[in-house]
């Protein structure tokens, strides 16, 4: 066709028809502007995708920021709805577009918990599958010790399924007078993951001292509800914590001497209820059996004896002014919860709070260690004991002797 053009042109030239071929050169160029379009066709589409929406509908720590990753890739949920599912392109879920197929899932928060699972996508495509996180069924573990092990070493635990980690340092950190558990996973403690339900441990640490007790940890609960036992003593390992302690002001520094080792109080409990690692008190690892100690200094000269049993498996508590002896315990048990609740909460003096878990039909065992009961390690006294749930409220009272325990039911 351009051939026939030019040809065209040629003799128009001739002819000298200018203004036929100035016409004849404009449909030339139009026609060379449409060039052939030699570009391969646009791909085909991909196959059809589905929408799959990852949601919670239960509050998360950390802003309920969740992070997901599937096939490769991670996002984040970014809230969550109590109501269910809220829709495919809720702001607060992670939406992915995924081809039919199968594809695993994990999902983790800031601390620790995690979720899996595998999400299908059919080959008829539906409108979008929601995906809500289901809970790898662990729990979280935390061991940690708080003595000064003399001489110093670490304590290594093992778990009924085989797992060993070491605890390699104390933790002292204190906050409102109180012993502040580690966090999950932080360096110095022996973590462990595990399934729910009862665990049995030993662990074995400097002095020969040993422990063989059972934890019940709690599966699927954020690792900031993980289960922790601080080691003090075992049951069964010859060995037990004495916390000495003083309640009146101090004018310095009080030198406690028990079984040729030193230690100091340095500050009064005052008013407040002591209780094992508050700040200022003189903590002190001891063979079971009696001992005799002095005191000296901030305004004491005082000595006095106290006994370490098996039923110390915490910490007995003891007096630098050696009255009234040393420390008993109490145990508040129920066999019915008022209606409509499920919990109870006890309180001394507004503090101290326990909540109790659980009932039983008669008395339970183990005074002073009974699981889903209110226990307390108390200097000897007379104590008030304010039981809530709801609306309901009352107030009871126990006597609290040195080394002895006392049941008192609800």
């Amino acid at each position: 066709m351009r051939c026939v053009f030019l040809t065209t042109l040629f003799q128009a030239m001739r002819a000298g028809r200018s203004l036929v071929a100035l016409l004849l050169v404009s449909i030339i160029l139009v026609a060379c502007s449409k060039k052939k379009d030699d570009s391969p066709a646009p791909a085909a589409p991909s196959a059809n995708t589905a929408v799959v929406a990852f949601y919670l509908d239960n509050a998360e720590p950390c802003r309920d920021s969740v992070a997901v990753t599937v096939a490769g890739q991670t996002g984040y949920i970014v809230g969550h709805n109590s109501s269910g599912f809220p829709s495919c392109f809720h702001p607060g879920s992670y939406v992915r577009e995924l081809a039919p197929g199968s594809y695993p899932y994990t999902a983790r928060n800031c601390l620790g918990k995690e979720w899996a699972g595998t999400v299908t996508v059919p080959t008829v495509i539906t409108d979008c599958i929601p995906v809500k996180l289901t809970s790898t069924g662990l729990g979280y573990v935390t061991f940690w010790s708080n003595t000064d092990l003399t001489p110093a070493g670490t304590i290594t635990v093992t778990m009924d399924d085989g797992q060993s980690q070491q605890i390699t340092t104390q933790s002292n950190v204190i906050m409102s007078g109180y012993l502040v558990p580690p966090r999950w996973n932080s360096a110095g403690s022996a973590h462990f993951e595990l399934s729910g339900g009862l665990h049995r441990y030993t662990a074995t640490g400097p002095n020969g001292i040993t422990w063989d007790d059972t934890i019940t940890v709690r599966s699927g609960v954020p690792v900031q509800g993980y289960t922790q036992q601080r080691l003090l003593t075992g049951q069964r390992a010859g060995w037990a914590q004495a916390a000495f302690y003083a309640d009146h002001q101090l004018t310095g520094p009080v030198t406690i001497t028990v079984a040729s080792r030193t230690g100091q109080i340095t500050s009064s409990v005052g008013t407040a209820i002591p209780s094992c690692g508050m700040a200022g008190l003189y903590n002190v690892w001891l063979p079971f059996g009696t001992h005799s100690f002095t005191s000296s200094g901030g305004g004491l000269n005082a000595n006095g004896t106290f006994t370490l049993t098996n039923q110390n498996t915490y910490c007995q508590l003891v007096r630098a002014d050696g009255v009234n002896g040393t420390s008993g315990r109490i145990t508040l048990w129920t066999s019915l919860f008022p209606a409509g609740c499920s919990t109870m909460e006890v309180t001394i003096n507004g503090g101290n709070a326990r909540t109790m878990t659980a009932t039983y039909p008669n008395q339970p065992s183990g005074c002073g260690f009974v699981n889903g009961c209110a226990n307390y390690l108390l200097p000897p006294g007379t104590y008030t004991f304010r039981v809530r749930c709801g609306s309901n409220v009352r107030n009871v009272s126990g006597i609290v002797l040195a080394n002895s325990c006392l049941f008192l039911r609800i």
